[in-house]
């Protein structure tokens, strides 16, 4: 016995309805596939982005550090040169001393020998002076020898 032919066309239908329906599951197996791999993606770039973020943080970090250690070694490189400079003027200030510490020593032997010679003058004008009074006495009173000679004596 052959179908009939509402038979074959409901068979037909069935067959359209279970085909379709096969299609509907597969279409949502493939959209809740589609789903995950945007949620995986959108996951993966939140963590590029993360990631990124983090790296151009570092980076910046990175930047501002190798930024003070170029100020900090200019800051070295001054202070080198400031104390090279204050080494020089040291030196210098140093050779200074020791040239008026020699020119001190010329002038204190140079003082003293005329400290020398003052005390040698003072003792010849102290005799001046006692002859110029005796050379007076004398010749206010020339009996004065007489007695000059007898209290020189004594």
């Amino acid at each position: 016995m052959l179908p009939s032919s509402k038979n074959v066309q409901k068979q037909l239908v069935d067959d359209l309805v279970i085909q379709i329906s096969v299609e509907e599951a597969l279409l949502n197996f493939s959209q809740q596939q589609l789903n995950q791999q945007q949620k995986q993606l959108e996951s993966t770039l939140q963590e590029y982005f993360c990631i990124e973020s983090e790296h151009i943080r570092k980076m910046d970090i990175l930047k501002r550090l190798k930024d003070q250690i170029h100020n900090r070694k200019q800051e070295i490189l001054i202070k080198q040169a400031s104390s090279q400079k204050l080494l020089i003027k040291k030196h210098q200030s140093q050779q200074a001393l020791t040239l008026n510490k020699g020119k001190l020593n010329q002038l204190t032997e140079k003082l003293e020998r005329a400290r020398i010679e003052n005390t040698k003058l003072d003792k010849i004008m102290t005799k001046q002076s006692e002859i110029l009074k005796v050379s007076q006495l004398i010749q206010v009173h020339p009996d004065a020898i007489q007695q000059f000679i007898q209290v020189w004596q004594k």
